[in-house]
């Protein structure tokens, strides 16, 4: 019998919500906290969000219960623990009197639900959740039981831990959003292997230290992960991320009822009714919380989805809300449906904003309406990058067609974002990565796989064009009928 014992430090690479189930006076969501009101990732949320990630084939490896057949899951996941800014848990300050450097605050992420029918705002739509900043630290701890011939639940061991090292998972709610992306912190994670079938190591198991700070052993090194062995998929479906550069071509105001809330923000204009939103990052380096403007990824994605929406109604042939439910997602009572579609949010560096007026005009008499003076401070800078990022999971060759098309208008300044598009905000154009290696002078990176085929930036333009013939291909069936 054989024990393996991982220690890591898990950072969020987007905002995070795992809901708590109770609303407060401050939101209709809150977070989950411990009983000192510190940030807590729940171990069931970081093992289920694994599980899901390992799918079918590793499932044995995280328990089953049932009538004819009781087996404890292989895998063990403890609670994240919130680090302090000196590399501590915060527990462990509070265990010993003291009060932690960093601070917990309620942080509002603002909603809206888009009517698509009307592409305004829907009546009563308005809500909001709780988020843990970006940035923010946790100390986590899994472990592997091997009770016998475990060859599925060490699979499915160095799988979540390579996924957790790699950013590919997705923890809470909001995830096809953009929120709840970790990544293992380079360099924080040790592994320790203890056998239980001797006294030296029953001993040494005994007496790893307790503390989740610590290794998971006093002997532990440093340990990296080895990428898992894929078998060949055969599946007919588009896989994978494309990461978009845009640059802004006019005033961009997102977030209009996130007023900044720092003393540091280079925003002057808090008497403006809707200013460019911001949130807080937790910066380790600084050992504070930074407020930097911030394009949630729902923005984006809610425009996405309804030009989505739009182009599936054009080619007609299709029950429009059907494919938009299949591919983004939906919730009807207790039966949904996941998302296929993922859309990540993005940070901006501090920006000035600019202060415009406006007023209402009275159509009957050409005046302007009385009371309806209002004001708006939005992001009025040309050519300010902001990187989009997409992750796409099975999603079928007519859909990637009609993303594809959404995007293209997003990047030739034919679908705005935010608030008072009709003004003319919002308005982006595809940006050229120029001295970008990465992006070989193009505004798309990308990793996509198809069947066998896996393309990225260095592949041939002759195979590039072919997988777009087949998303053309796919896109005039659209007419005709649906897959």
């Amino acid at each position: 019998m054989k024990l393996t014992v991982v220690r890591f430090t898990l950072e969020l690479i987007s905002p995070l919500h795992i809901g708590s189930g109770s609303n407060s006076a401050d939101t209709d969501a809150a977070v989950v906290r411990d009983a000192f009101g510190d940030y807590r990732i729940p171990g069931s949320s970081l093992a289920g969000a694994l599980r899901a990630h390992c799918g079918d084939t590793h499932s044995a490896a995280w328990g089953t219960a049932g009538k004819n057949s009781n087996r404890a899951s292989s895998i063990e996941v403890a609670d994240g623990y919130l680090i302090d800014w000196d590399g501590t848990t915060t527990l462990a300050a509070r265990l010993k009197g003291a009060v932690p450097a960093f601070a917990t605050f309620t942080e509002i992420q603002d909603h809206v639900r888009i009517d698509h029918g009307t592409g305004a705002a829907e009546e009563g739509g308005k809500f909001d959740a709780e988020i843990v900043p970006q940035g923010t630290r946790f100390r986590c701890e899994l472990s592997l039981v091997e009770r016998g011939d475990e060859a599925i639940a060490c699979e499915a061991f160095d799988r979540a831990l390579f996924a957790l090292a790699n950013g590919d998972i997705a923890l809470g709610g909001d995830v096809c959003s953009g929120l709840g992306l970790v990544r293992i912190v380079q360099q924080s994670m040790t592994r320790t292997s203890f056998d239980l079938s001797t006294a030296a190591g029953l001993t040494a198991a005994r007496n790893r230290p307790s503390a989740i700070d610590a290794s998971s052993s006093s002997g532990a090194s440093v340990f990296e992960c080895n990428p898992p062995v894929d078998a060949v998929s055969n599946s007919d479906r588009v896989n994978g991320v494309v990461t978009i550069r845009f640059r802004t071509d006019g005033p961009l105001l997102v977030g209009g009822s996130q007023k900044p809330n720092s003393k540091e923000t280079t925003d002057k204009n808090f008497g403006a009714d809707l200013v460019f939103g911001e949130a807080r990052v937790a910066d380790y380096t600084k050992k504070s919380l930074v407020a930097k403007p911030w394009i949630p990824g729902s923005s984006l994605r809610g425009a996405i989805r309804h030009r989505a929406w739009h182009i599936f109604e054009a080619l007609g042939g299709t029950d429009s809300k059907k494919s938009i439910d299949d591919l983004f997602g939906s919730v009807d009572g207790k039966n949904g449906t996941a998302s296929k579609v993922r859309v990540h949010g993005q940070f901006l560096e501090p920006q000035a904003r600019t202060h415009v007026q406006h007023v209402a005009i009275d159509r009957l008499t050409g005046g302007s309406l009385k009371g309806a003076l209002y004001s708006e401070a939005p992001i009025w800078r040309d050519d300010l990058e902001i990187s989009v990022r997409v992750r796409l999971d099975e999603v079928s060759l007519t859909d990637a067609a009609v993303l594809a098309h959404a995007l293209i208008d997003m990047g030739t300044g034919e679908l705005p974002i935010g608030g008072g598009t009709q003004r003319g905000n919002g308005r982006l154009l595809f940006a050229d990565a120029k001295n970008s290696p990465a992006y070989e002078g193009k505004a798309i990176e990308f990793n996509l796989t198809h069947g066998e085929k896996r393309y990225t930036n260095k592949t041939t333009i002759a195979e590039l064009n072919a997988f777009v013939d087949a998303l053309e291909s796919a896109n005039h069936t659209l007419a005709g009928a649906r897959e």
